[in-house]
């Protein structure tokens, strides 16, 4: 992942993580989304007695863990498994998808032009952060139509091939309703 963010996760925030190691009692992990590394102790990895630990966490699987609580002085993350619900997981999982995706576009655009990626992923971040909360996000608007590339003030020859890349690569969702109405009415006028 290309996107990292600053500092320490906040409490009770959902957060990416790659298993690193599993102990006897506890289970070290990866947060890639901050680069940083936090402890699951083995009390949070899942409801009930837990015999083996191995049975729930295999090291270099991706989970979902929820920070319960921080300590920046000493550079301790405590994570929870447990305490995040499928719907949450789903949720976190998504997003990550969606975000890799999204970086896939800014790499094949980096390779058209001849570009270092990580400068032009910064530089498109850099134009996108205040009004949108991720880079899939802006990219879905403007597939959409609701938000246009020429308003993030990049370079002309970036700004048409981000645009004919996030055209062709991002299809919004379509919705077809359909449903019958049957409308009766009992008054005289009726």
């Amino acid at each position: 992942m290309l996107l990292k963010k600053k500092g320490f996760p906040e409490v009770d925030e959902l957060v990416f993580c790659t298993v690193t190691s599993v102990q006897s009692h506890s289970v070290f992990v990866k947060l890639e989304e901050y680069g940083l590394s936090g402890m699951i102790h083995i009390s949070e990895v899942a409801p009930g007695r837990i015999r083996n630990i191995r049975d729930f966490v295999v090291e270099n699987k991706p989970v979902v863990c929820k920070a319960i609580s921080i300590s920046q002085e000493r550079g301790h993350i405590d994570l929870t498994l447990r305490r995040v619900t499928e719907s949450q997981r789903r949720a976190k999982v998504n997003d990550v998808k969606q975000e890799q995706k999204a970086e896939k576009i800014i790499e094949l655009v980096a390779k058209q032009l001849n570009v270092p990626v990580a400068q032009l992923y910064a530089q498109v971040s850099e134009k996108i952060s205040g009004r949108f909360r991720s880079l899939f996000e802006a990219f879905m608007a403007i597939a959409k139509g609701e938000a246009s590339i020429d308003g993030l003030s990049l370079p002309k020859s970036v700004s048409e091939a981000l645009n004919d890349a996030v055209v062709q690569r991002i299809k919004p969702p379509i919705v077809e309703i359909k449903g019958r109405l049957a409308l009766a009415s009992y008054d005289s006028d009726g």
